[in-house]
Formats: structure tokens, sequence, C-alpha cells
């Protein structure tokens, strides 16, 4: 597995992350917009974003000015390339990996991932992962489903299953043998997939539920397009809660701040 140092959970594995798939600099001048200063003044090690805005601006939206914010402030930034859960040609993601690895990105979220469970494109997705890791950069694949098969390990170096992180130990019970920062989740209001609402009060206590079912990557939002203004707030409960959390029986393994 690629080791690289955006792998920084906090106390006992549990940190917060940012996804966010708006624009971050407004125009082709590549001059980071708020928002792309409100996320590297949060504090979270890693952030997922495109590398482009969408058409038909299609300028870049990581630019060197906001890869050099990112740096600045020790957030790791991973690109979005998504995979059609396999059927996407894979000439044209090794493509779209290239770009986003030139463009000096630290790593690769590969979206629609299969999960696996049968190992039919077990291939497809080794192949995707040896383009990132041959460069010494980070995969994190993301199935959006909580019953994954164990093989999928051997190419995430994260594996997300975005909103369905409360059953990832029941529906892959495999996963009870990884650490916890291995393993990410969402909160969100996108598609209604959690059920309810998540404001403020909601982002900090499913964090807090997050860490405590061994996925040690939590994130929240409103919608993927948005950065909501309670982020801060957020980032900053989540790190007490975490203290909280493992100050009594400090975990056996080395583990790091945000």
């Amino acid at each position: 597995m690629a080791k690289s140092q955006d792998e920084r959970p906090g106390a006992g594995g549990a940190c917060a992350y940012v996804i966010y798939y708006g624009w971050l600099t407004d125009d082709a001048q590549g001059e980071p917009n708020a928002v792309a200063r409100a996320i590297a003044a949060a504090g979270t090690p890693l952030l997922i974003a495109h590398l482009r805005t969408a058409a038909p601006a299609g300028h870049r939206n990581l630019s060197p000015q906001v890869l050099a914010l990112m740096r600045a402030a020790g957030v790791q930034v991973f690109g979005y390339v998504a995979t059609a859960y396999g059927r996407a040609d894979a000439r044209v993601v090794a493509d779209d990996v290239a770009k986003n690895l030139d463009a000096g990105l630290d790593g690769i979220l590969f979206d629609e991932a299969d999960s696996l469970v049968l190992p039919v494109k077990l291939a497809y997705y080794r192949r995707l992962g040896e383009t990132v890791r041959s460069r010494d950069k980070s995969v994190i694949l993301n199935t959006g489903v909580s019953r994954c098969g164990e093989h999928i390990m051997q190419i995430a170096d994260r594996l997300m299953v975005e909103h369905e992180w409360r059953a990832l130990h029941s529906d892959s019970p495999w996963a009870r043998t990884y650490p916890p920062e291995r393993f990410m989740g969402v909160s969100s209001n996108e598609e209604r997939a959690m059920g309810y609402r998540v404001d403020k009060a909601r982002a900090i206590a499913d964090a807090r539920l997050a860490w405590e079912a061994g996925v040690g990557w939590h994130t929240a939002t409103t919608r993927y397009a948005e950065f909501p203004m309670w982020f801060d707030d957020y980032v900053r409960a989540g790190k007490t809660e975490a203290d909280t959390m493992y100050s009594a029986a400090p975990p056996a393994r080395e583990s790091r701040d945000c």
C-alpha cells in the first residue's frame, strides 16, 4: 500500500475531511476564491475536488494557486475520477488519472467504484490502482455501499462507503480487522440519503457515531457543491469529541492530530 503524509488520523483514527465539487477559483486566472480560502482555513488534512470546472466554463479548478494555498495549509488534494462501476473505458479513466496527477495532486478518488463483492472487476480496478500507485500517490475507492468484498482493500488505501457508514461493519464483517483510518464516511443532504436533514448539530453527532463505529474519516455537508457555513464549528467540535473519546484509553497504535 502506498503511504503518504495524508494518512494522518486524529485521536484514535478519527479525522474530518472535505468533499467540495463546486468552484475553487472563479475564472481561468486561477486565483483561489472565498470558498477555497475557507477550506484551507478549516484545518482538515484532505480535500476531494474536481480538477476542472464543468462545461461550459471548463477552466482549471485546482489551479497552481489553489494547490499552493492547500499545501501551505497542510491539505492534501485528491482528484475526482468516475468509473461507472467498472464500465468506463479504462483508457479514458487512466488518461483522467494522468491529467490529475500531472497537475500535482496527491491522489485519486475513484467514484462509482464496483463494490467487488464478486471479483469480476478486480483486474480493472487493480490496473487503475497501479496507475496511481506507480507514481507514489494514494487511492480512495468510493463504492457508496456498505457491503463490499475484502478484495477491495488490495487496491484502496481508503475505502469510502459514503452515506452507508453505519452499516459497514455489519455488512462487511471483515472490515473489523482493519484500522479505522482505512474507511471514510459522509453525512450529507444529497438525494436525502441519510433519511434526515444534516445540519450542524447532526453533523457533529454523526462524526462521533462514525468514529465510534470504526470509520475513521468523516465529512459532513449540505450538498457536495456547497461549503456549509457551520463547517468550522463541525471541525472544532469533532476534534473535541475525538479527544474526549480516546483520552481515557489512548489507542495502542501511534496516531497524529488532524
